[in-house]
C-alpha cells in the first residue's frame, strides 16, 4: 500500500460503529467494507441500509444481496478480498483483507468500532468462520 492509502486506514481505525452508516465520522461494519474496496481498490459496492443490530436481517442481506454477483468466493485471504465472517454456519459479519502488517482484516463492530484484526484474535473473539471473496465486477 502507498503511504497514502496506509494513512487513510490509519484514520479508520477507532472510528465508532453505528449501524447503518458509512462515514465519514461512523461506520458499520458494510460500510467500512464499502469505503476501504471504493477508497483503495476502486470498487463500487452499493449501499445497503439495514438494522445492523438484527443478526437475523444482516445474515439474510448477506446472503441475498444483489452486490454478491460481483464476488466469487475463493480459499483464502489476499489484499482487497471481501471477508464474510461468522461464529456459526451463517454469517453476519463483513470486512477486507488487507495484507499489511502481517496480514489482518478492516472491519467496524459493535462496540468496539473501526478495528484491524489479525484471524487469530478474531478467533479469540469467537469468529469462527471466514469466507473470502475475489472482485470479478
Amino acid at each position: 500500500m502507498t503511504q497514502d492509502e496506509q494513512e487513510f486506514v490509519n484514520s479508520l481505525i477507532g472510528l465508532p460503529w453505528k449501524s447503518g452508516a458509512n462515514g465519514p465520522d461512523a461506520y458499520d461494519c458494510w460500510g467500512i467494507a464499502q469505503a476501504v474496496q471504493g477508497r483503495l481498490f476502486l470498487r463500487q459496492l452499493p449501499d445497503i441500509r439495514i438494522n445492523a443490530e438484527d443478526v437475523r436481517t444482516v445474515m439474510r442481506e448477506i446472503a441475498t444481496t444483489k452486490a454478491r454477483m460481483s464476488w466469487t468466493r475463493v480459499d483464502g485471504p489476499a489484499h482487497g478480498r471481501l471477508v464474510e465472517m461468522s461464529s456459526g454456519r451463517h454469517p453476519y459479519h463483513v470486512g477486507v483483507y488487507l495484507d499489511v502488517d502481517g496480514g489482518g482484516i478492516l472491519h467496524s463492530q459493535n462496540p468496539a468500532g473501526v478495528c484491524f484484526d489479525r484471524i487469530a484474535t478474531l478467533q479469540a473473539a469467537g469468529w469462527r468462520r471466514f469466507t473470502y471473496n475475489e472482485w470479478i465486477g
